[in-house]
């Protein structure tokens, strides 16, 4: 799959700041299951940061934290953003995971809306498990139900969706062992997402953003981000559009 990861981030970008609201819903679910700020002096990566929405929330915590994406935009519009004094505890690599020059080991891997871009992604899990320490952790976000996939996904680089249960098993075949894990966005987002299928299925991923940026665009974004408060609440119920992990060795 030939995917220009570097036009993706910036489309990407454009998307998130006027108010995708799954990005919203998920970005809401992964902050409180970060690290929190008294977990002093621990290690964290995150694995494929995009432009470092986490990274940044993680350096504000006090972390030293190592980034890298294959994406060189992303990396430096990461590198920019970060303020000059948080800097010395920020490590940034342009690499995939098979390239990734580990120095030490983790206690915190983020793996956020990645596996689902790669093709064997029980090898990719596997490779980050081995640079975790034995106490370590791992979150991960995906993309949930295969049977919501569409040419959206293929432009964006997607080689499947997950069930629940495949997730589980891909962490299990990692080594991993799920302590928590749930399916988020049922029901506004599930059926948002069913209605973009529907009727902005044949607009190209790179310019799916103008559909954001009309107006009726926003006030689709507008009504969601009010309807959110029922998806915070109705969590795995077994649909949705997305899947959160969280992980250990076992």
């Amino acid at each position: 799959m030939n995917v220009e990861y570097g036009l993706k981030h910036g489309e990407w970008d454009r998307i998130h700041s006027l108010g995708s609201p799954i990005f919203k819903l998920r970005k809401e679910l992964v902050l409180p299951r970060l690290p929190a700020e008294t977990e002093k002096g621990i290690s964290v990566l995150d694995a494929g940061c995009g432009t470092g929405i986490y990274t940044l929330e993680m350096l504000r915590r006090g972390f030293r934290v190592t980034s890298f994406d294959v994406s060189e935009y992303a990396v430096k519009k990461l590198f920019e953003m970060t303020p000059e004094d948080w800097k010395p505890r920020l490590r940034t690599y342009v690499c995939d995971t098979e390239h990734f020059p580990a120095e030490e080991k983790f206690d915190f891997i983020l793996l956020s809306e990645v596996l689902e871009h790669v093709k064997n992604d029980v090898k990719t899990l596997s490779d980050l498990a081995l640079i975790m320490k034995p106490s370590g952790r791992v979150l991960i976000t995906l993309p949930f139900d295969p049977g919501l996939f569409s040419p959206h996904d293929i432009s964006a680089g997607h080689f499947r969706r997950y069930t629940l249960e495949g997730a589980k098993h891909i962490c299990s075949e990692a080594g991993l062992r799920v302590t928590d894990s749930f399916v988020y966005g049922f029901p506004f987002l599930y059926f948002y997402y069913r209605f973009k299928l529907r009727f902005v299925r044949k607009i190209p991923f790179e310019n799916s953003g103008a559909a954001v940026r009309t107006g009726i665009g926003r006030i689709f974004n507008f009504f969601f981000d009010i309807l959110l408060s029922a998806d915070r609440i109705f969590l795995n119920t077994g649909k949705g559009v997305g899947i959160v992990l969280l992980c250990q060795k076992k």
